[in-house]
């Protein structure tokens, strides 16, 4: 898998940077919108066998490239699940990306303007949907949980109501999460709404940037980084502070 963690260094290397910034030994990671597994293998090769990851993919193909990438690398400590994360437990419709296998979605992709053959040849099928919370409750031995990410093309508010429980129950510190303007919009909902619930629930938000020096810029409530419609951002709990050295 070594090509693929070169091209996702290249494409999101600050993430990768802030994963190996954070993770320790023994740690436990969820990924949440895992797509073929960059960040669940790096960070299970972090936390090595004394640490855990919990990856979720809902589209099959993907699935499997995963559970391939975890096999040749010899890893033991990912649980992988094949179901989407939400707000409640249903089925649900998966919209499949013609454009861009990291784009499915829980909403029509053929109405982004950048993705003409999802229009041309609309695919969606009816997956299984779960709350982090139950599948959390489930598990056994997760004494802690240092960072969750999150990338599912606009339903990042939907994934974080169904984790509330686990966030108060784990004082989860770190939460990557993408900010898609347009996906959010076909979900219906917004940045400012995503931003203001994450507050309630005592968590600041921070730009990641690729800045080496500044790669963190706090966004305080009403503050909005206007120049990409698709970014990443930091949620960290209140009294957590942020070392900006490696």
């Amino acid at each position: 898998m070594l090509d693929s963690f070169q091209k996702a260094r290249a494409y999101e290397s600050e993430i990768f940077q802030l994963i190996r910034k954070f993770l320790q030994n023994g740690d436990c990671f969820i990924d949440i919108g895992a797509h073929i597994g960059y960040y669940s293998i790096l960070a299970a090769k972090i936390v090595g066998i004394e640490g855990k990851v919990f990856a979720f993919e809902p589209e099959l193909s993907n699935y499997q490239k995963i559970l391939e990438n975890i096999s040749l690398n010899n890893l033991n400590n990912i649980s992988l699940f094949n179901l989407a994360v939400g707000s409640e437990t249903k089925q649900t419709q998966l919209f499949f990306n013609q454009d861009n296998d990291g784009g499915h979605a829980l909403w029509d992709v053929g109405k982004h303007p950048f993705n003409q053959k999802s229009l041309d040849n609309q695919t969606m099928q009816n997956i299984q949907q779960s709350t982090l919370d139950d599948i959390l409750s489930q598990q056994k031995d997760i004494s802690h949980i240092k960072m969750i990410k999150i990338d599912t093309e606009g339903a990042e508010l939907d994934v974080i109501k169904g984790a509330v429980n686990t966030l108060y129950q784990y004082d989860v510190p770190y939460i990557i999460c993408e900010i898609n303007k347009f996906g959010l919009q076909q979900m219906g909902t917004n940045e400012t709404e995503l931003r203001e619930f994450m507050e309630s629930l005592k968590y600041e938000t921070y730009l990641i940037t690729s800045d080496e020096i500044n790669q963190l810029v706090k966004l305080p409530i009403g503050k909005y980084y206007q120049t990409s419609h698709v970014f990443n951002v930091l949620f960290t709990k209140q009294n957590k502070m942020i070392n900006q050295e490696s």
